[in-house]
């Protein structure tokens, strides 16, 4: 995903997680989209697992004026391009038991969930 939207991808540690493809796949490749439209580069792919948590890391060298995403949502709206995919993301993530967030300079939106690490 990270070569098709251009994206530098950096893995903390390389291990075997049982994870949901398809939704993550669908949130991530938002973010990516988003961050190739309304960002600038280079856009980054940071993942990390600690504790049983697996932490999906975008960013992009835009700097957002004000870094909350319920503001963001508010602002931007579905009329801007954004609002409905971040919307979807935020849904898709909460039922999975995780989170959108939203960090920076640089922007970084970020994508929190649960996971379980699989033995070798």
């Amino acid at each position: 995903m990270a070569e098709r939207h251009g994206a530098a991808y950096c893995l903390d540690q390389d291990r075997n997680l049982n994870l949901p493809a398809y939704w993550l796949g669908l949130c991530l490749d938002n973010l990516l989209r988003n961050a190739r439209q309304h960002g600038r580069p280079p856009i980054r792919i940071l993942a990390s697992w600690k504790k049983g948590r697996l932490r999906l890391a975008v960013s992009d060298g835009g700097a957002l004026p004000r870094y909350r995403l319920s503001l963001l949502r508010r602002e931007l709206g579905a009329g801007a391009g954004m609002g409905l995919g971040l919307a979807i993301v935020r849904r898709v993530m909460k039922r999975l038991g995780g989170r959108l967030t939203l960090e920076g300079p640089p922007t970084t939106f970020a994508l929190e969930l649960p996971c379980d690490d699989i033995a070798d």
